[in-house]
């Protein structure tokens, strides 16, 4: 039983209990802490270089006056600040596709080749640009679709075979079914994917 008299503080149970002046140092030496991280970020974020949100010249319409050459491939080419609806388009129009989107990068597209491609091998050159600002195209008959990733319905993505695999372009969505061995039990999936992107796994037993 604790007695107080008058004039006294009460006794505290568990020990002693920190002074004001010490809760309030405290207090400063948290916000110092919060102050030089802020300071700390403030200056790497000054010694980047960002890029511009408007390209360097007005992008020029005869940069997509590109045709397939005898042999089918898309000879050499150069875009400089060229808006991703306008690239798409061409693209599109040149695959002989129809392009469907609901988003898009809101930046430009610098891009310049110095050699014919096959019109896949541009498709994938495109996706690794669009990979690069979360976003990805996916070819399904005669469309081509252009998605943002974080927003990617699973059921849109074209489904392969492990051997298909081997013939998939290296920025193409896609999604395999792997048959586990007799005996091994499923265990929590992880995901198989790029450094681009990291879908969420699913795992059935069949």
């Amino acid at each position: 039983m604790m007695e107080a008299r008058h004039g006294q503080p009460m006794p505290q149970p568990g020990g002693a209990q920190p002074k004001p002046e010490e809760k309030k140092d405290d207090a400063d030496k948290k916000k110092e802490g919060d102050d030089k991280d802020k300071d700390k970020d403030k200056k790497e974020e000054e010694a980047s270089v960002k890029r511009p949100e408007k390209p360097p010249r007005v992008p020029d319409p005869r940069e997509f006056d590109v045709k397939l050459d005898d042999h089918g491939r898309v000879p050499a080419f150069s875009f400089v600040g060229q808006p991703w609806p306008d690239v798409l388009q061409w693209f599109a129009n040149l695959s002989k596709h129809s392009l469907d989107w609901q988003e898009l990068p809101a930046d430009y597209l610098n891009l310049t080749t110095d050699h014919s491609y096959p019109v896949e091998e541009i498709r994938d050159l495109l996706n690794r640009h669009l990979h690069a600002r979360g976003y990805t195209m996916l070819s399904g008959g005669e469309v081509l679709s252009v998605f943002k990733i974080d927003k990617l319905d699973p059921s849109l993505v074209p489904r392969m075979t492990e051997d298909q695999l081997y013939d998939a372009k290296p920025y193409d969505f896609v999604k395999v079914s792997f048959e586990l061995p007799a005996g091994m039990a499923p265990t929590k999936p992880r995901p198989i994917s790029s450094k681009f992107s990291a879908p969420a796994p699913k795992s059935s037993r069949s």
